[in-house]
């Protein structure tokens, strides 16, 4: 993340002004040195706490040599990103001075967990985090973000993750969730995991914590169809099975769909549409899979309940594994980012990468 100190610290010039935020000073300059995040204080504040004799060697060359010898560069950099923080004196109530800024005060910054490296709190460290990291790779420059450094993922697991991320909040670590929203049609119920996550969102005493129920069923629902037919080349059954999601990919978008109720967006990809499912929810959102039915399966006229168990098969229950390893090399990559594209839910896809990246405090390229 990208730490900015608010202008109620300008003229601060003495050591007594500085003796009680001092701690949260050292902490902030120490993670910009470890490449965690960024801390941009004022040019006038840096200064001045380069004359301090409280501050070490080590600390003084991060102010002089990598705050105040680029600092235009880093002001740039702050106005580029999804949000920064920006740093307060205690007591004090104050509206953000930028749009993307958060307020939080200095003091919480004293505590050595605060300023730890950010971790992405996913469902599956490997799975998971593996898909976000490649998507990452995929779309960063789309982001405006040249170059990135490591991210830390670290899996919550599923009934778990709400107690995890639970954790986070209390000890004050810098922490982005993300969980599958579960949610099989528009306005349905959230899955347990991401029902338990939201109810946590909002208990947040910083805003370098957060959590983001994703707009879509699950991570799968991200797969363009062309990309899962590269993916399984070789797979014939599921080359015949991926004929109904690119018949549902090619309808998930207006006049057949609303915003927000695209069928690509909740069908499950991983076991497909059953019977059972329709069935439970057949008083709430038996349009939508009436709906769906009708675009899957043209030639059929009649919504059928008692046939089958499966009304289409999914593609494959280790799909975002195949699209781990699919995204490997550079150029399956760029043919990723030119189909993802053309998913209606894009914007979104955009916008978690944008938000994984400011957590991470990656540098965006300066907009010229």
């Amino acid at each position: 993340m990208i730490f900015e100190l608010s202008d109620d610290f300008t003229g601060w010039s003495s050591i007594d002004d500085w003796n009680t935020y001092l701690p949260a000073i050292e902490n902030l300059i120490n993670s910009h040195l470890q490449g965690a995040h960024y801390f941009i204080p004022q040019r006038s504040v840096a200064e001045t706490l380069s004359t301090f004799g409280c501050v070490s060697a080590r600390q003084l060359a991060v102010l002089q040599y990598d705050i105040l010898a680029r600092y235009s560069t880093l002001v740039a950099t702050a106005r580029t990103v999804s949000f920064t923080i920006l740093l307060v004196p205690e007591g004090v109530r104050r509206t953000p001075q930028q749009a993307n800024q958060k307020v939080m005060p200095l003091l919480s910054a004293a505590q050595p967990l605060t300023c730890r490296e950010a971790r992405i709190l996913v469902e599956n460290r490997e799975s998971d985090g593996g898909f976000w990291e490649r998507m990452v790779s995929v779309l960063a420059e789309e982001a405006n973000f040249v170059s990135f450094g490591p991210l830390y993922f670290e899996g919550g697991g599923g009934a778990t993750m709400a107690e995890t991320y639970r954790q986070k909040i209390v000890e004050q670590i810098p922490t982005l969730c993300i969980a599958d929203s579960d949610c099989e049609y528009p306005g349905g119920p959230l899955g347990a995991t991401a029902f338990d996550v939201n109810r946590l969102i909002g208990t947040e005493p910083i805003p370098t914590i957060a959590a983001h129920i994703l707009g879509v069923r699950e991570i799968e629902n991200f797969v363009p169809v062309k990309v899962a037919r590269d993916i399984y080349a070789s797979n014939p059954g599921v080359q015949q099975a991926l004929d109904f999601y690119e018949r549902l990919e090619r309808f998930s978008r207006e006049p057949h769909c609303a915003i927000g109720q695209e069928y690509n967006r909740f069908v499950d990809m991983k076991l497909g549409l059953r019977r059972s499912v329709v069935r439970r929810h057949e008083h709430t959102g038996a349009q939508f899979f009436r709906q769906l039915w009708q675009a899957s399966a043209p030639s059929e006229t009649e919504f059928d309940l008692e046939g089958p168990e499966t009304i289409f098969p999914g593609i494959s229950t280790n799909l975002i594994r195949g699209t781990i390893a699919f995204l490997g090399t550079p150029a399956n990559r760029a043919r990723m980012r030119a189909r993802v594209k053309d998913l209606v839910f894009f914007s979104e896809l955009l916008a978690i990468v944008e938000l994984i990246l400011a957590f991470s405090a990656a540098p965006p390229r300066q907009r010229v």
